[in-house]
């Protein structure tokens, strides 16, 4: 009886941390709106929403459903060898994707710009970029989850978040432009990067993976990634509509009517 409920404790912690890094993320929105719409006005704010929206397609796109196969491989795995050869495998695999997604955004960066970012070339270049770090730091992330190390995804969850918006705060207050506001998001993601690869490296140690799993994982893993951009579909594409046709700017006046 003591175990089961030991084990019931620990569940509720994790659910009450999980909840308590959600409440904190989505806070952060609400410290952003003011500080971008002050600084760089309504289409600041909108191409800082378009710049999010994208990262979470293109994340699903670059990690071509493997995230939900890390978990349900390797979760209960207890051998360091095959954990290694799965995590590793994954990850290059998510490299060479992520490559192609970031030579395919950087040359039609121009048709991008003119779509999403009212044809500011240089932050479409940059967004592509973000993107890149951006998704494998999700990677690293779905490790934390996987293995039910909650309080590192919190904690680097919670970080990540909010040192964003301390950049955002600072940078915009000291009277930079939004492109200078963006270079400070990609800095944040290099920085949870590397402290997220040195953290996973140090604890499983390094291994140059056969891909003998990549099949079984990428067959279970494929068939994910249309529920999970239909649900991009319904909850965020609306705001590439509005930028199209309106500009970046309509996407600013939008979004915060939504959250």
């Amino acid at each position: 009886m003591g175990e089961i409920l030991s084990v019931y404790k620990l569940f509720v912690q994790r659910l009450g941390l999980m909840g308590l890094t959600s409440i904190l993320v989505a806070s952060s929105t609400l410290i952003l709106i003011p500080v971008l719409t002050k600084s760089f006005g309504a289409e600041g704010y909108g191409i800082w929403i378009q710049i999010g929206i994208t990262v979470s397609l293109l994340t699903n796109v670059a990690t071509v459903g493997l995230l939900p196969s890390m978990i349900r491989f390797l979760a209960s795995e207890k051998n360091k060898e095959r954990i290694q050869e799965g995590f590793y495998s994954i990850t290059l695999v998510t490299l060479i994707v992520n490559s192609i997604i970031l030579f395919i955004l950087l040359l039609f960066s121009k048709q991008i710009a003119a779509g999403l970012f009212d044809d500011n070339v240089g932050i479409a270049n940059l967004m592509a970029f973000i993107v890149f770090f951006a998704c494998f730091n999700s990677i690293f992330l779905n490790y934390y989850r996987t293995f039910q190390q909650i309080r590192k995804y919190s904690l680097f969850t919670i970080f990540q978040t909010y040192l964003a918006v301390i950049f955002a705060a600072y940078i915009a207050s000291s009277g930079c432009d939004l492109f200078i506001v963006l270079i400070g998001l990609l800095i944040t993601y290099l920085i949870q990067f590397f402290l997220m690869i040195w953290d996973v490296v140090t604890e499983i140690g390094f291994k140059i993976p056969n891909f003998k799993f990549i099949k079984e994982y990428l067959s279970f893993g494929l068939p994910l990634i249309p529920g999970n951009m239909s649900y991009w579909v319904v909850e965020s594409s609306d705001r590439y509509v509005i930028s199209v046709l309106l500009g970046t700017a309509f996407v600013g006046y939008y979004s915060p009517g939504i959250h």
